[in-house]
């Protein structure tokens, strides 16, 4: 006949002397009842979860969690991008530093041993005074040639055709080339007609000295007059019978002289075509 655990009810295992189930003593393991006395319900034990098996031998174990070790890889090389950026960072700005020009620096000023501290007088920039462009003089004399000078000094002596034309305005035009002789280093002759009719004989000259000048015009019998001005003039009857009359400056050899076969068709003459420039006109106006 069965016999039962008498704490727990759990069959009873013949020559046990505890129960298999709760491990219970047996008291008298013969006389074991055959059927559990009737007891009241013992409080069921709070339910546990009872630990897992191990898995068999050569079974795969349970993976690894990958995720952690991905984020703490994730972190670590996220640590070192910062420190490789603040490194650069710093190296970068070293480098600005050794190649920033020493201009850009505020420069020290150093005092000299002994110096004071009276403070310093700012010097004054000097300042070049402007130059003014030199100006040509103006050129206010025409000369007898028509060039200009700034004063009638400046113009030289009348020479050759045009020069005698300057210097006796009222030269004829008919009077033609001139030429030279001995005494004379430029000469031209011409005719003209007086009132009256009468023919008259004209020469413009220019001595080539005063000696040659005066040894013609001062002779025996010449009447020397001082018409005015700087001129001279000498009036005679010549060895052929014609009456002469020459007018020349005091201080230059340029002159004029006359033929005529009466006195009053010389003075005819002198009056018309004698006229010289004045002395201060000999070389230019203005």
């Amino acid at each position: 006949m069965a016999t039962f655990c008498t704490h727990c009810g759990a069959p009873h295992i013949p020559g046990n002397r505890f129960c298999t189930s709760c491990g219970t003593r047996y008291a008298d393991p013969a006389g074991v009842p055959t059927a559990p006395p009737p007891t009241a319900p013992a409080p069921s034990p709070p339910t546990q979860v009872p630990p897992s098996a191990p898995p068999p031998a050569g079974a795969p174990g349970p993976r690894p969690r990958r995720g952690r070790h991905w984020l703490a890889f994730l972190l670590a090389a996220l640590v070192l991008v910062m420190l490789s950026a603040t490194a650069g960072a710093i190296v970068n700005h070293r480098k600005h530093d050794a190649t920033t020009p020493a201009v850009d620096q505020p420069a020290t000023e150093l005092t000299p041993t002994g110096a004071t501290d009276a403070p310093t007088r700012e010097s004054t920039p000097t300042q070049t005074p402007t130059q003014t462009p030199t100006q040509t003089p103006t050129q206010r004399a025409t000369c007898w040639d028509g060039s200009r000078a700034r004063n009638v000094a400046a113009c030289s002596s009348p020479t050759g055709r045009a020069g005698l034309a300057w210097v006796f305005p009222d030269m004829p035009a008919s009077c033609g080339e001139s030429g030279t002789s001995a005494t004379r280093s430029i000469l031209v002759s011409c005719t003209v007609t007086v009132a009256g009719g009468s023919s008259v004989r004209l020469n413009y000259s220019r001595w080539r000295s005063r000696a040659d000048a005066l040894a013609d015009y001062e002779r025996a019998g010449a009447t020397r007059q001082h018409p005015g001005g700087n001129l001279v003039r000498w009036l005679y009857v010549s060895a052929d019978g014609r009456y002469k009359g020459a007018q020349m400056y005091a201080t230059d050899l340029w002159a004029v002289t006359v033929y005529a076969d009466s006195a009053a068709d010389r003075d005819r003459a002198l009056a018309q075509y004698a006229g010289m420039r004045r002395w201060s006109e000999l070389r230019g106006t203005g």
